[in-house]
C-alpha cells in the first residue's frame, strides 16, 4: 500500500499484477501536460479513456456547487417536490477545464436543472444555461474569461426572462415580457394588454 506521503512524492506509481508481473496501470499524482503552448506535441491515445464522474442528487431549489476533481456530473432530484436544481460551475476553473452536466435521472422536463457560475462569468456570452429536456446535457469549456458550448447542447434553449415569464418567438430567439406571465401554482395567467376577438374569458370559476 502506498502512503499519502509517498505518493505525493513520487514522479509515477505503477499498479503490478502478482501473479504475472504485468503493469496494469500508471498513475501520475500531480499535473501532466504534453508539450508546451509554443511548441505543442501530440497525445496518441489506444486504448480506453475514462473522466472523472460522480453522481448527486440534489433537492429542488437547493443548490450544488462543483469542484475541481470531476468532468462528468450526473444530476438527479432528491425528492418529489417541484423546483429546479441549481448546479453551479467551479469558481476557480483551469484553462480548457471541460464540465459535462447531464441529467441522469430523465426528469428535466419537470425539474429543470439550471447551470449557473459562480463568479458572475459568462457561458457563451449570456446567462445561466437549462437543461429542460429529459436526459439532456450541457458540455462546458472554460476558455479563460468565460465559459463556452462544446460538443454541441441537447439541453433545451435557455429562457429569456425572469421566473414565471411567457416564453414567445422573437426573430428566431426566445423571447419574454414583464407583462405577460404565467403562476405555476396558482395556474394563473397574467397580461395587462388583450387584442383580438375573444369568444369566451372565464374567470376561473366552476360552472
Amino acid at each position: 500500500m502506498v502512503t499519502k506521503k509517498e505518493a505525493e512524492s513520487a514522479s509515477f506509481i505503477h499498479v503490478k499484477d502478482a501473479r504475472t508481473g504485468d503493469i496494469k496501470r500508471v498513475s501520475v499524482p500531480h499535473n501532466l501536460q504534453v508539450g508546451l503552448p509554443s511548441s505543442p506535441r501530440e497525445l496518441a491515445l489506444t486504448g480506453r479513456f475514462s473522466l472523472g464522474s460522480a453522481n448527486y442528487q440534489v433537492t429542488p431549489n437547493d443548490t450544488l456547487a462543483l469542484k475541481n476533481d470531476v468532468s462528468y456530473v450526473m444530476i438527479e432530484p432528491a425528492s418529489t417536490i417541484s423546483g429546479s436544481l441549481n448546479v453551479v460551475l467551479p469558481a476557480d476553473p483551469r484553462q480548457g477545464q471541460l464540465v459535462i452536466i447531464k441529467d441522469a435521472g430523465g426528469t428535466a422536463g419537470t425539474h429543470n436543472i439550471v447551470v449557473r457560475t459562480k463568479n458572475g462569468e459568462t457561458i457563451d456570452s449570456e446567462g445561466p444555461q437549462w437543461i429542460t429536456s429529459p436526459y439532456g446535457s450541457v458540455s462546458l469549456v472554460w476558455g479563460g474569461a468565460e465559459w463556452t458550448g462544446a460538443f454541441g447542447q441537447s439541453g433545451g434553449p435557455t429562457p429569456s426572462g425572469g421566473d414565471g415569464r411567457v416564453q414567445f418567438n422573437s426573430g428566431g430567439k426566445l423571447s419574454a415580457d414583464a407583462y405577460f406571465t404565467y403562476d405555476r401554482t396558482k395556474k394563473s395567467l397574467t397580461t395587462t394588454n388583450i387584442s383580438g376577438s375573444l369568444t369566451r374569458l372565464s374567470d376561473g370559476s366552476p360552472t
